[in-house]
């Protein structure tokens, strides 16, 4: 069986994925969304929709952030298993907020929790979850309700609660014979002041996924055999059949690489993206969507943005060997944006490579005056002290 899981960030999922690293090797292992994508193109990989069916029978775990119903689609049979992993809402909550400080930081920037509670939008992993596989339900037009949620539900063969993760994947394990899930897999242990955000206050902004993940929490999942949530494998093979009799592979294809061009675009990489193909000579009609876009008219009036942008072509530059460049790139950057502590990384790397070293750890020392916490920084400086 292909076990296909739709990861819901922060919940363990990296713990899985590593597991399955750990004990079968990464060779059976597809990761599948936007970021997996991005790597597959920086590196001139196919994308999961071009593979061919030989290629695709040797993968076992088909798992990422982005997982939907074109995963399902290409499969020749019903020989596959969707899963997920659900977590109180409330840790979630915290757990995302402090990812996303992390991030932010290496920008020079940051957010109070309050302000990040009022972007948190209400039940976002069930609306996630249908946005992802609304295909499973017949009425695919259909606006989100809780009864076509839990349609599509009834389909995953497993689900997973955070705080039963070993317990609740033994059935997966077991399957792939290899061990339970033990441990967690990269636990954050940064601290965030939460400004007095109670539990309560998380739990009434979402209801329904702090439902469905009691139901889970309390064995009521797909093999409890009542309850909403029960397998029901002539549902999930009657969604297959519907998936399939719309396949078409250069179709799913198109559709992937716009995908990836949009995402290119709202994550200022599409400039970077448009010039890894002009050294690669890439002119293959399917990186047309990417060829042809071009950055948002509200991101280039943004300082940051552009900043992004330069950073990213500077990977590329230093990736084709040209350091001069990406040099240039991160020091543009830095001038746009004085508190971008990952550019000042990238350009110790990048001074490093020319042989300044002196201006290479002054970069990182500045780095970390501004982020004193940064692992990048903190890592160049101890492999190359004066």
């Amino acid at each position: 069986m292909l076990i296909v899981g739709y990861h819901v960030a922060k919940t363990g999922g990296t713990t899985v994925m590593h597991h399955i690293f750990n004990h079968l090797g990464e060779d059976v292992y597809f990761g599948y969304g936007n970021h997996p994508a991005q790597k597959l193109f920086f590196e001139g990989q196919p994308l999961w929709e071009e593979l061919s069916p030989e290629a695709r029978s040797q993968y076992r775990f088909v798992f990422g952030h982005h997982v939907n119903h074109r995963v399902l689609a290409c499969l020749p049979d019903n020989n596959a298993g969707l899963f997920t992993v659900l977590r109180d809402p409330f840790t979630h909550f915290v757990s995302q907020y402090k990812y996303h400080l992390s991030v932010i930081r290496g920008e020079g920037r940051t957010i109070s929790a309050r302000d990040y509670f009022e972007t948190w939008r209400p039940n976002s992993v069930s609306r996630e979850l249908f946005k992802f596989f609304r295909r499973l339900h017949p009425e695919t037009g259909a606006d989100f309700s809780e009864d076509k949620l839990a349609y599509i539900l009834r389909q995953f063969r497993f689900l997973c609660a955070t705080e039963k993760l070993t317990e609740h994947s033994a059935p997966i394990t077991k399957l792939m014979g290899i061990p339970p899930v033990e441990g967690r897999y990269r636990v954050s242990k940064n601290s965030a002041d939460l400004e007095g955000l109670t539990a309560e206050e998380v739990y009434d902004r979402s209801p329904i996924d702090k439902r469905l993940h009691q139901m889970v929490l309390d064995g009521k999942g797909p093999d409890s055999g009542e309850g909403e949530l029960t397998y029901d494998d002539t549902l999930f093979k009657e969604s297959m059949a519907r998936l399939r009799g719309d396949y078409d592979q250069a179709r799913h294809t198109e559709a992937a690489y716009k995908k990836l061009a949009g995402f290119f675009q709202h994550n200022d990489l599409i400039e970077a993206a448009q010039l890894y193909l002009a050294f690669e000579k890439k002119t293959d009609a399917k990186y047309a969507p990417i060829m042809r876009a071009t950055p948002m008219p509200d991101r280039v009036k943004q300082r940051l943005c552009v900043a992004r942008s330069e950073r990213e072509k500077a990977a590329v530059y230093a990736s084709h060997n040209h350091p001069r460049l990406a040099r240039a790139c991160l020091e543009k950057a830095i001038q746009l944006n004085p508190n971008y502590v990952d550019a000042y990384v990238g350009l110790a790397h990048t001074l490093k490579r020319l042989d300044l070293m002196p201006q290479a750890r002054e970069a990182a020392q500045q780095a970390l005056s501004l982020d004193g916490e940064n692992d990048g920084a903190k890592a160049f400086l101890k492999a190359y002290a004066a």
